[in-house]
């Protein structure tokens, strides 16, 4: 499958901020009636590995989208008394408070916690954190973690919200396979998908595998040979009226790849001012039926003609052969000519097609 996904990229921590999004704030909602009401406990432990305390609660299955109460409890197994100032949270869709603002020796100490949860996430597994903190004249300090956790229902979530399909020359179809992040009581016999007119050649499905839910959909080159396509796909929940989406382009790529995709020049030693620079080069395998190359690996090598122009001036290009399809490529040259683009423009003629590439580049010192 050939498609790029943009933007998302997941960064696993206990910030709820940066874990989930499509939040309300806890001000927005004060008034509603509380969607749910729970009661969680935990110990206090000493952290291995910092001077700090921790309390880890399970707040078990939250429906999504909601506003509710939680009431914490904290045991204090040890002898000695924690005392805090400031209670720091990391978004504003908590909101904790204590009468307080001390956990007795040997006792236990109540919160209540305002909490909304988010309408849509890229986990069914949602993660938070709050601090107590301690300020002292040089500047607050951790006493306690509080980490909390709980699953989500009622979850219609798709990431990435982009998708870029490429179908290299030669080839009649790739297929689309997109993530969908679907919770109980949500079925995937109760989702109907709507795309724009302008992807009305597509057949998108909902598929199940494994108890993963994806959208698919085969783009064959037919569709794309007139030029690129584009649009919108809508994913609905009919009983629950939620419902997330994301945007599709499919068009014609290149065959060849040139990998990265921006190239990184560096000087050879310190008294030279070569500058070179490496990429890889994969060559495509060729649809069954097409003819086979049956040239042995230096005939594929001498046969791989490869040009690099680098802002308008040629380049010395070394190809050296690491797999059947693979080559390692070597760029140099002594100077650059100064562009607001810079490009390395590629030609590669692999004996039976020739591909003209663009790469981007930058200069390290």
């Amino acid at each position: 499958m050939s498609y790029s996904l943009f933007p998302m990229r997941q960064n696993f921590c206990l910030l709820l901020a940066l874990s989930i999004s499509s939040y309300a704030t806890v001000d927005e909602l004060v008034g509603d009636e509380p969607a749910f009401k729970i009661e969680a406990k935990a110990t206090l432990s000493k952290h291995p590995q910092a001077e700090f305390h921790m309390a880890e609660f399970d707040l078990g299955t939250l429906p999504a989208g909601k506003s509710g109460q939680v009431t914490l409890l904290i045991k204090n197994p040890f002898d000695r008394a924690f005392k805090f100032s400031e209670i720091t949270k990391t978004c504003n869709c908590l909101d904790l408070k204590s009468d307080s603002y001390q956990i007795d020796a040997d006792s236990t100490q109540k919160f209540t916690m305002t909490l909304q949860t988010p309408e849509t996430a890229e986990n069914a597994r949602v993660f938070s954190s709050v601090a107590l903190l301690e300020k002292s004249a040089d500047k607050p300090r951790a006493v306690i973690n509080l980490k909390m956790d709980y699953s989500l229902s009622g979850v219609l979530s798709i990431d990435p919200n982009m998708v870029l399909v490429e179908i290299p020359k030669g080839t009649d179809f790739q297929s689309l396979r997109v993530p969908v992040l679907l919770t109980q009581p949500l079925l995937p016999s109760e989702l109907k998908i709507e795309a724009s007119d302008t992807l009305r050649d597509l057949e998108f499905k909902i598929a199940e595998e494994s108890g993963s839910v994806f959208v698919i959909a085969d783009v064959h080159a037919a569709a794309i040979e007139s030029g690129p396509i584009s649009g919108e796909v809508r994913v609905t929940h009919e009983k629950s009226k939620r419902k997330d989406g994301f945007f599709v382009t499919a068009r014609i790529g290149s065959a060849i790849r040139v990998s990265p995709s921006i190239l990184r020049f560096k000087k050879t030693d310190d008294d030279s001012n070569r500058w070179t620079a490496n990429a890889l080069i994969r060559l495509p395998k060729r649809p069954k039926g097409s003819e086979t190359n049956e040239t042995t690996a230096e005939d594929d090598v001498a046969a791989l003609k490869t040009k690099a122009i680098v802002n308008g001036k040629n380049a010395k290009v070394d190809v050296k052969q690491l797999a059947t399809r693979i080559f390692r490529v070597t760029v140099s040259l002594e100077s650059f000519v100064e562009d607001e683009d810079q490009k390395v423009q590629w030609q590669i003629d692999d004996g039976k097609e020739t591909e003209r590439i663009d790469s981007k580049f930058i200069v390290v010192d």
